[in-house]
């Protein structure tokens, strides 16, 4: 996965049957791969979706110092609003990765017209 480990857990922080006493400390990673499509709805305003795949991986420290993982591997959607203003692009999208996992995401772009 993205970051090696010493325990497995699950999204509650058990190992197993045990809950480990954690120290707060955590490491989170993520990747996707995604393919989709715009369309305009009005002027400056485009909705985006899209599909692929995708792993979102969280680390917790142990107080022993050993290093819990949990992650979900998967299918990723996205749907999102996108805004173009004076050569640049401003997004906002909610990203799920095998529908247990959920996020905001928010991205800044510069485009350029095309001259004909």
């Amino acid at each position: 996965m993205i970051y090696p480990a010493d325990l497995e857990c699950d999204a509650d922080g058990y190992v197993g049957d045990v809950l480990p006493f954690y120290t707060g400390n955590s490491l989170t990673g993520r990747a996707s791969l995604l393919a989709g499509c715009i369309r305009k709805i009005a002027e400056p305003l485009c909705v985006r979706i899209g599909v692929g795949y995708g792993i979102s991986t969280i680390k917790w420290e142990t107080s022993d110092g050993l290093w819990a993982r949990y992650s979900v591997v998967g299918i990723e959607t996205s749907v999102g609003l996108q805004f173009g203003l004076k050569g640049f692009t401003l997004s906002m999208d909610a990203v799920s990765t095998d529908f247990e996992t959920i996020e905001a995401r928010l991205g800044i772009g510069f485009c350029k017209k095309n001259r004909k």
